[in-house]
């Protein structure tokens, strides 16, 4: 099942596949060259070194690569899970996000691309990754939702930089607030 929703999906690979609003579909318009559309879209999708799954209508997982499973540090059982692999979900301030809240849930109960949200996974050791997902609706020939593809983004670099920045300026204003001499500035022109 896994394979057929990543072929229905990723027929016609490199060819238009979205509808207006970004969500992908089944109608095809030829702008693919015959190399590109020869290649197998799971192996493709498999080798891509970003985190990314596919659900059925329903939110159950039907496939996901190795930089999914190592984003959320476990290896779900196909068609056991709904909405997402990790093992637990948090909204940005800590708080826990349930499965059903998830941008996934989201883009299959509202038939669209969820974009501006931010979530943290949990892994089975207790480690949490933030993310941001990018979850689209895909339909089939005849308009009909047969499921959804999630791109996931670790942005944990990009957390502990803008931590360090804080970190760094906290030190600065400490330092400037308590250093006893006193500093003005003077126009000379």
């Amino acid at each position: 099942m896994a394979k057929a929703l990543v072929r229905k999906a990723g027929s016609g690979l490199g060819r238009r596949r979205t509808r207006p609003g970004g969500h992908l579909d089944g109608h095809d318009q030829e702008t693919s060259s015959p190399a590109v559309s020869a290649l197998d879209c799971r192996e493709i999708l498999e080798t891509v070194p970003a985190a990314i799954y596919t659900t059925d209508a329903a939110g159950r997982i039907t496939f996901y690569n190795d930089a999914a499973a190592t984003l959320w540090g476990c290896r779900p059982e196909l068609g056991e899970r709904t909405f997402c692999g990790s093992w637990k979900l948090y909204w940005p301030d800590g708080a826990p996000m349930q499965y059903d809240e998830c941008p996934m849930a989201l883009a299959l109960q509202q038939k669209r691309p969820v974009r501006g949200m931010e979530a943290i996974a949990e892994r089975p050791d207790g480690t949490r990754v933030p993310f941001l997902p990018y979850p689209t609706p895909m339909y089939d020939a005849s308009g009909d939702l047969i499921g959804a593809l999630n791109l996931l983004v670790d942005t944990s670099e990009r957390r502990r930089t803008e931590e360090r920045i804080t970190a760094s300026e906290l030190r600065y204003r400490e330092i400037f607030e308590n250093v006893r001499v006193a500093v003005w500035e003077e126009d000379f022109s």
